[in-house]
């Protein structure tokens, strides 16, 4: 009667190890472009109504961390969702616009001097909506900022 053995012969051993190796080396390979990463910013509307007809459109681009991205070229292109198949039905180019607010800041030998701050808001300015129902705007971010992920948002 043969004798079966508990441990792994050498061989076996070393063919565990050319395997894993295959495997590792394979994986490595992908032949092409890096996979897609998933968005690296978020849409957020600034606007809570929207009507049949003529809309002026607001939004900031925030990243996961919570900066936001400011003064990129956003292309906005605008998707009624109540179909199967999403349909185009307008595309924009929003504009950016910067916001200044100023404080004063009062020191402690009693000077006072203003503090400005600049923010901004992209806008489409006049985007047409030709019937009710869903909808989704999907960013299109160019510039100095590489064109990071933007995801989409709904409405």
């Amino acid at each position: 009667m043969p004798y079966v053995s508990s441990r792994p012969r050498p061989s076996a051993w070393l063919a565990a190890i050319v395997v894993g190796l295959l495997a590792v080396a394979a994986a490595g390979c992908t032949g092409g472009e890096p996979a897609a990463r998933g968005p690296t910013y978020s849409g957020l509307i600034a606007a809570t109504e929207f009507v049949v007809g003529e809309n002026r459109f607001p939004f900031g681009i925030v990243a996961v961390d919570g900066a936001f991205l400011e003064s990129a070229i956003v292309r906005v292109k605008f998707f009624s969702l109540d179909d199967p198949t999403p349909e185009l039905l307008a595309q924009e180019v929003a504009t950016w616009r910067t916001i200044e607010s100023v404080t004063p800041h009062l020191h402690a030998d009693g000077e006072t001097h203003p503090h400005r701050e600049f923010r901004g808001i992209y806008v489409v300015d006049a985007v047409e909506f030709p019937k009710p129902g869903i909808w989704t705007a999907e960013f299109d971010v160019s510039g100095a900022y590489g064109g990071p992920r933007v995801s989409d948002a709904a409405f």
